[in-house]
């Protein structure tokens, strides 16, 4: 019971970006021009290999310029005047080492979305806890071997902000989730914080609160 229990821990982790109805992929199109750009596959822009959000510092870059050229669609070619570091949205306060939190954040979306392991292993601190929606005190085990049997359907991000204070950041958000664990529906909407520490020139979360909204 707890081990189902403690799945709601979980969720901040098993990050996956919302499924829509035809999910929204890449235009081949789109593929073919940014080639000449330096583009290989979609992760040129996009985080998921298969398109749709989360966007990487690059496609932020090209809806920004979709809202400022007040255009009706995205223009690859407008990739001509971008320069790393100029996205200013996408919960990252515009700083480098919040733009850099957000990265790893992406990839443990990313991660999620295939139960990759590894990826949850690298960025969870080894002193790692988390206290959940429950009232439960989680650790990095526990999470790891949670991992491969949480299913997210949909996940939405809402309102994050991310404060650095040295070597340590706190980062904080809002949810609406559709999880199963084991056979269970966990879905709802929920409040997070994560603490990022820095050690060995790695971010890694050390400490996490989830709650019910």
């Amino acid at each position: 019971m707890k081990r189902i229990k403690a799945v709601i821990a979980l969720i901040f982790l098993a990050t996956v970006t919302v499924v829509l109805a035809g999910e929204a992929l890449a235009y081949p199109p789109f593929m073919i021009k940014a080639q000449k750009y330096g583009a290989k596959d979609c992760t040129f822009c996009h985080v998921d290999p298969l398109g749709g959000p989360p966007w990487t510092d690059r496609g932020k870059w090209l809806i920004e310029e979709k809202e400022r050229r007040k255009a009706d669609v995205v223009d690859v070619d407008w990739l001509a005047d971008y320069k790393p570091g100029e996205s200013e949205t996408g919960g990252a306060s515009g700083g480098s080492v919040e733009q850099e939190l957000e990265a790893l954040f992406n990839e443990l979306i990313a991660a999620s979305k295939k139960k990759d392991v590894s990826v949850f292993d690298r960025l969870l601190a080894k002193d790692f806890i988390e206290t959940n929606a429950d009232g439960l005190m989680i650790d990095k085990n526990q999470i790891l071997a949670s991992v491969p049997e949480l299913v997210v359907e949909s996940y939405e991000i809402e309102d994050m902000k991310t404060r650095v204070f040295g070597d340590a950041a706190v980062m904080t958000f809002r949810h609406n989730s559709k999880t199963r664990f084991q056979g269970r529906d966990f879905s709802g909407q929920y409040l997070e914080t994560l603490v990022w520490v820095k050690r060995d020139d790695l971010w890694q979360i050390v400490a996490a609160h989830v709650s019910r909204q």
